[in-house]
């Protein structure tokens, strides 16, 4: 039996270096790709109905931006990262 000896902290870190690089896989040109629900659902491993009811609807939430050819509200994020470090529980 095979039995995982690595710490909580580090299997959260593997995870979210793993979620990050999936990101920037999907992006052609990271910088300056905006995203939707799909990529922010990713991010912050929630259900994509629960970031468009819970999540996007937060006061304090950052304002989409309008992208040519895409539809959907988008979102910068650089601005998605620091809102969601500002509310996500402490580790």
């Amino acid at each position: 039996m095979l039995v995982n000896t690595e710490s909580p902290e580090l299997i959260e870190l593997r995870r979210a270096n793993l979620l990050l690089e999936e990101l920037l896989r999907k992006s052609q040109v990271a910088e300056f790709q905006l995203w939707g629900l799909d990529e922010i659902a990713l991010y912050t491993n929630y259900e994509k109905s629960s970031v468009k009811t819970h999540i996007i609807t937060c006061k304090d939430f950052p304002k989409p931006y309008t992208a040519n050819g895409q539809a959907g509200k988008r979102y910068k994020p650089s601005e998605i990262m620091a809102w969601y470090e500002r509310h996500s529980p402490p580790k």
